[in-house]
């Protein structure tokens, strides 16, 4: 089981992951396997060499000698972080699956799939091939993710969740059980009675999303911190103005977002794939910027929707009170409720 990690690391690293994998097995193995020995040094040797022709043979040598000693189940997680000269050689890999005697299982997350890279062609080249099967995991239902959390916790201090631990674990995960895991570990190191805010992460989900944050500008990050504390979907014309961005600074900063996998646009609205992203985009700025950025909005939404405020009534009422305007707040949540009973 080998996890693919973002960023650049070298051509072909997920065989020099393999590689090295398989070396340490035989290391430890009671007798050595010469042939397999023998291939590692020679893959080792065309790996300096860079010829991908040597290269492919050479590592087919070692997959064949691997299986000398049992039929070989290699997995690759989190696929979408992998080289193109990986992808080439993997595809080339896969052709040879037969007489190779080895078992491939490939993961990768959908919803972080961009559209024109080496992936999104080794994906269409492989999908032709006789031997692959493709299968697709939905997120894990809230009954499943609940369950799940019910089983998992027999490990924590307090094992009975409450309803809002539960909920907070759901908001996070959004079915995805690796998170919800995180989750419950996060839990566990907080007092019993203790419950998170609804937008706080465990400490190394955030850690990871500001990572894929951290290349952004300046202009992108207002942007992002903008689209998060509007919700799941915010409108490109609010968010521009709210930033007092031109057209093609907008456009810019839009690019720059989608290239993180982060969220989507589509007719003229970011969307967040998950709400664990908007979280972390409000976590990473203190309580001042946001409040700055809330007031804002409130301001482009009172522009935009000038004489149609009833329309936007509950979300100008939650604008004003991440502005710190209270009398504000009431006076739209009066319009907001005006508005309901009309309904």
């Amino acid at each position: 089981l080998l996890r693919v990690l973002a960023g650049d690391q070298g051509p072909y690293v997920i065989w020099r992951s393999l590689v090295d994998a398989i070396r340490e097995r035989e290391l430890n193995a009671d007798a050595a396997h010469m042939p397999l020995v023998e291939a590692i040094d020679n893959f080792d040797s065309a790996l300096s060499a860079g010829d991908p022709g040597e290269l492919l043979t050479r590592l087919e040598a070692v997959l064949l000698a691997a299986a000398d000693r049992g039929a070989t189940f290699v997995i690759f997680e989190d696929l979408q972080h992998a080289d193109a000269a990986s992808l080439e050689l993997l595809l080339e890999i896969l052709r040879s699956l037969a007489a190779l005697r080895t078992a491939f299982l490939l993961t990768l997350r959908w919803g972080d799939l961009p559209t024109e890279t080496a992936l999104a062609g080794f994906l269409a080249e492989v999908s032709e091939e006789r031997l692959a099967e493709r299968l697709i995991l939905a997120p894990l239902s809230p009954r499943h993710v609940q369950e799940l959390t019910r089983c998992l916790a027999v490990g924590l201090p307090n094992k009975r969740l409450s309803e809002a631990r539960r909920a907070w674990v759901w908001s996070v995960s959004e079915g995805n059980p690796k998170v919800a895991i995180e989750c419950l570990l996060e839990l566990a190191q907080m007092a019993p009675g203790e419950t998170p805010k609804a937008e706080a992460l465990p400490a190394e989900l955030q850690a990871r999303l500001e990572a894929r944050m951290a290349p952004l500008s300046a202009t992108a990050r207002k942007l992002l911190l903008a689209a998060a504390l509007v919700g799941r979907e915010a409108a490109l014309d609010l968010l521009s103005l709210a930033c007092d961005l031109e057209d093609q600074a907008l456009a810019d900063a839009v690019d720059e977002l989608q290239a993180t996998q982060l969220l989507r646009v589509e007719d003229d609205k970011i969307l967040f794939v998950w709400n664990r992203t908007r979280y972390a985009a409000m976590n990473q700025v203190g309580r001042r910027r946001r409040r700055v950025m809330q007031d804002s909005l409130r301001d482009a939404m009172l522009k935009l929707f000038a004489g149609r405020r009833l329309r936007v009534a509950e979300a100008l009422a939650a604008h004003s009170r991440g502005a710190a305007r209270p009398v504000s707040a009431l006076r739209f949540e009066a319009l907001a409720a005006q508005r309901s009973l009309r309904q």
